[in-house]
Parts: structure tokens; sequence; C-alpha cells
């Protein structure tokens, strides 16, 4: 009996699926299944499924609709429960380490709450060819602060308890901007994090990724375009805080601290008063990982384009 279940969601995977898919049965601790939901594909990602499954019992395979990627993790999510189980997220294109999941396991289970706990970890990122590129930023303080405004927890390398994914699963696929940061949205606001600061899995950049990962220098000059533009189309709408306010419906039981960030941050848009919006930049703790784009934050905050 597996205490562990792999869920992976795939769609048109066929260039790196099966690299993937023999990394992952090769994991040097082997009580997991490995449970994959197909996403309506049309090239030969199905036909790759079939013949792993008939290679390793642990693997089983079901074929869908084209629901898009957080409605099919949310439906692989769904159709596995076991009260003392564990679950992780898993990406097509990548390639684990072979002791990622031992690693997370073992940091799972010696945890004080692991059915609430999330672990996950850095990522080495990698070109089409697994030609090293960088590894990512370390996040700074992963918590409900950074989570509300930011993903840390990249779904590939999440491993997870029971508890969270019941939690996981009260929240409605519509209103997730990706699955994996309502992951990380839930474990800060209701559970633990454990950070692992070494790459455990080969994160590969190419033009099909879902959720591509910019090098610093990169990433500070897009932000800070789309910034300016913001403020001089007068064009407002944080994308987190509508996810943000449905967390807040979702968990109307959070705790206090947990409610008070969530409903000051969602007050402070609309407020005219700019004296009130300047006092909520300078004192709150939300941040992202990188300080230049904190700064970027805030001042999207302080002119109301949230």
């Amino acid at each position: 009996m597996p205490n562990l279940y792999v869920l992976l969601s795939t769609f048109n995977g066929e260039t790196y699926l099966e690299e993937l898919l023999q990394s992952v049965i090769q994991q040097s601790y082997r009580h997991f299944e490995l449970r994959i939901r197909d996403d309506g594909s049309v090239d030969n990602t199905v036909e790759i499924l079939r013949k792993y499954a008939a290679l390793d019992s642990r693997i089983v395979v079901e074929l869908g609709s084209n629901i898009g990627v957080q409605a099919s993790f949310y439906s692989l999510l769904e159709s596995v429960e076991d009260a003392t189980g564990f679950y992780a997220f898993c990406d097509q294109d990548d390639i684990w380490d072979e002791q990622k999941l031992k690693i997370a396991m073992k940091s799972l289970t010696g945890s004080p709450r692991p059915d609430t706990t999330l672990y996950f970890s850095r990522l080495s990122c990698v070109d089409a060819n697994n030609n090293f590129l960088y590894d990512t930023d370390q996040p700074r303080a992963p918590g409900i602060l950074n989570a509300l405004v930011e993903n840390s927890a990249i779904g590939c390398t999440c491993v997870f308890g029971h508890s969270l994914r019941g939690d996981f699963l009260r929240g409605d696929p519509a209103h997730m901007i990706m699955h994996d940061w309502w992951l990380y949205l839930c474990a800060a606001s209701r559970g633990e994090l454990i950070y692992d600061d070494v790459p455990r899995i080969r994160y590969r950049q190419h033009d099909n990724t879902a959720t591509p990962r910019e090098p610093g220098i990169s990433r500070l000059r897009n932000r800070f375009r789309g910034l300016l533009k913001r403020i001089w189309s007068q064009d407002a709408g944080l994308e987190s805080l509508a996810q943000a306010n449905h967390l807040l419906a979702t968990y109307p039981d959070s705790d206090v601290g947990t409610r008070a960030n969530l409903e000051v941050l969602s007050g402070s848009h609309g407020v005219v008063n700019f004296p009130r919006r300047l006092g909520y930049v300078l004192t709150t703790g939300l941040h992202r990982n990188n300080r230049l784009e904190t700064l970027a934050l805030k001042l999207v905050i302080l002119f109301d384009l949230h």
C-alpha cells in the first residue's frame, strides 16, 4: 500500500515525458503510486503513458478532456484520498534528482505536524537540452506575507500532507492563479512550511514551459517595465489580490493574523486618502523575494493600482 501519491497532469508532452518518467520511477524512495491524468493530448503522450504503465504497476493513467492545468491537478488530488497519505505534484518536462522523494518524506515525517506541512525546494533551471542555466533564488522569509503576493513553492517541488490536501480542495480552481500558488497560500495560512535550499529538480525551460522562470536581471527589467506601463496607463489590478480574497472567503476560520493581513491589503484598494495608503506601504510586512520587486509592489499599492 503506497503512502505517497505522485500526481502528474500531462498535455502534449511527448518531447520530454519519457525523461521525466524515468527519473520518477528510478527514485530511491519506492513506496509511491504515480497517478497521471492526461488533459486531452493529441500527440503521442498517451502512447508513452500506456507503455510506462505496462512496465511499472505503480503507474495509473486516466484519460480526460482538456480542462486546463489548475482543474486537472485539482481533479487528480480529488481522485486520491488516504487519511495517512502524502501527495506530490509533478510536471511533465522536468528531471528529478534520485533522492528527491526520500528527502521530502524524511523532512515531512520528522516534522511536528506532517499532515499540515508543505515541503518545497530550490530548482536548478536547465535549457531544452538539459544544460544547466542557473539555480533559482532562495525565498526571503517564506510565509503568508510572501504568499499573498508571490508564489515561492513551485509545484513540481511540493510534497504535502493529507490535511493540506483537504484545505486545497476547498478552493475553486477558477479562482486559482496556479494550483501550486494556491497550495502555498493554504500552507502559509493554515499549516507549516519546510524549505529545502538544495535543488532537487532540473527545471526545464523551453518554449512551452507552463510557468517559465526568468533569471534575476531579466525578471526585474520586465517587472519594472510592467509597473511603469500600469502607472502611466492607470491600469489597475493586482491579480494576486483576487486570489487572496478568495482565500479569505473560502476559509472564514483562518487565524486572526492571516485575516488581518488579507483585510488590510484588500481594504487599502480604492482608499482615496493618499496618506493612509502611504502609511500602509511603510508598515506592511508584505514582500516579494527580491527587494526591488518588493519596492515595485509597494509602488503599485501606493498608486492604488492593486
